[in-house]
């Protein structure tokens, strides 16, 4: 039953950034400033707002329990709660986020080993 619900789902680009930011600056590449990723996306948002959604702020709004917010609205949020959006971005996932992203087969969002131990979850184990 829960194979059929995620049969033919794209594989987890909606959350494939998350998977590697568990902290909010200790997981980026020395050549890489944490502060840098938000900026490039809002940069990027400009030119690609739909990719900059699937791969980037969907996955924030879902941790901030906001919708359909641009980079810029997301650090406005993050920012009266007293965190910047490196901060957002280490909030763990939850399996039972519904990404919209893409149509016409979206939905949940798993990376290989999340796909795994959900497929387990699911199976009793």
């Amino acid at each position: 039953e829960w194979f059929k619900k995620v049969e033919g789902l794209p594989y987890g680009y909606h959350n494939f950034l998350y998977g590697w930011i568990d902290s909010a600056g200790e997981n980026f590449p020395p050549i890489l400033p944490p502060k840098l990723v938000p900026i490039v996306f809002a940069v990027l948002e400009k030119y690609k707002p739909t990719l900059v959604r699937n791969f980037f702020t969907e996955a924030l709004n879902f941790r901030l329990n906001t919708t359909n917010l641009t980079t810029a609205e997301l650090t406005a949020v993050a920012a009266k709660r007293g965190m910047d959006l490196n901060q957002v971005m280490a909030m763990p996932e939850h399996d039972y986020w519904v990404y919209n992203g893409e149509k016409p087969r979206d939905g949940y969002s798993y990376v290989c080993c999340a796909f795994v131990t959900s497929m387990w979850k699911a199976g009793g184990i």
